[in-house]
């Protein structure tokens, strides 16, 4: 009998291990900088924590589901822009696939010049008759109001003839191996740009929404200034750790569908924003 015994002793061991790990970092996120360096965060108090359960996301390859009392309770979906090529958006709609986020365009990150995405309007018009719900985004890299306010001015106009069900969102980034215009802003000003994007498409009529990852949520703006809005996180993973609250998830940029010929985000929202 003895062995046994202390083969067991040893186990809860471990466990109090993991148990005193996890009370430890309760109060902390890890963030992942783009230099590959990570650290400890502390959480702030002033915002909500989302209730999602780990145990409840169910891989359906391409698609992640989330289940509430054995219920489906999410509704997936692709994000889009002309570098996917050709899209058949029925084949979409079959693979499971309940709504597209599409590309409008965005300024280039040295340039500075705005481009909207050739395939944007095809896209909208094409998903729409497919039956599938659309979300739009456009790509920031406004460091003046006046710059800020001509993006989201050309992004309502480019959408103004079509029917936009799912959020309308900003994207603003640093971008990989390269010096982008918004790395020059601090905190309050990239925080502030996006406020006025975010509430000029409210005052439209949509439902606005932030980008990011968690660092740039984390680090980079300041959440509690923009805690009315909704976010959609970027975090590739088989379940999301980031505390805050967040309504939609990309948890794969390089994800393969049907329909969709090259790779292509998958995302899970946990808001039906058709019905809102």
């Amino acid at each position: 009998d003895m062995p046994e015994k202390e083969e067991k002793e040893e186990s809860v061991d471990v466990e109090a291990i993991e148990v005193e790990e996890t009370a430890n970092h309760a109060s902390q996120m890890l963030v992942a900088h783009a230099d590959g360096t990570e650290e400890w965060i502390d959480l702030n108090e002033n915002l909500t924590l989302n209730n999602y359960v780990k145990s409840r996301f169910v891989n359906k390859n391409p698609f992640i589901s989330y289940y509430l009392s054995g219920k489906e309770a999410s509704w997936c979906g692709v994000d889009i822009s002309s570098k996917q090529g050709v899209v058949d958006f029925k084949k979409l709609k079959k693979a499971g696939c309940d709504f597209v986020m599409i590309k409008i365009g965005g300024r280039g990150y040295s340039s500075g010049e705005i481009v909207l995405d050739e395939k944007c309007k095809d896209y909208m018009k094409s998903a729409k008759s497919a039956g599938l719900d659309i979300g739009v985004y456009f790509f920031s890299q406004a460091i003046t109001e006046d710059e800020v306010e001509e993006e989201a001015e050309t992004l309502l106009e480019a959408i103004k003839d079509y029917t936009i069900t799912y959020p309308v969102v900003f994207r603003m980034q640093e971008v990989e191996g390269d010096m982008a215009r918004v790395e020059a802003l601090d905190m309050d000003s990239r925080t502030a740009l996006t406020e006025s994007f975010l509430n000029r498409v409210k005052k439209a009529g949509y439902t606005p929404m932030l980008y990011g990852n968690k660092e740039w949520l984390a680090t980079k703006i300041d959440l509690e200034v923009l805690e009315e809005y909704d976010v959609w996180l970027s975090q590739e993973a088989d379940t999301p750790d980031y505390p805050y609250e967040f309504s939609m998830w990309q948890y794969r940029e390089d994800g393969t569908v049907s329909g969709v010929e090259e790779e292509t985000g998958l995302n899970i929202s946990f808001v039906d924003y058709a019905k809102k």
